[in-house]
Parts: C-alpha cells; structure tokens; sequence
C-alpha cells in the first residue's frame, strides 16, 4: 500500500481513508501490536 510501484490497487482511494500514509501506517501498527498483546495472553 505504501509502495510507488505500479499496481491494480487503488491506494489512494484507501489512503484516503485513513487521511494519510502515515495515519494509515499508524493504524496498522498499532493494529499489529494490540493482536500480538491478545495472541500472548490466550
């Protein structure tokens, strides 16, 4: 998604979304980390 490379994906159309790449990478994260938190405490 955050890549210049061409591709099918409408990646601004998602960004856009989000507001910007970097409110995009932070949610992702963030995201990332809270599902390793509750994977390590099942």
């Amino acid at each position: 998604m955050l890549s210049d490379k061409p591709t099918l994906i409408e990646r601004e159309y998602v960004i856009n979304w989000f507001g910007s790449k970097e409110n995009y990478l932070e949610f992702h994260l963030n995201e990332t980390i809270q599902l390793n938190n509750d994977w390590e405490y099942r």
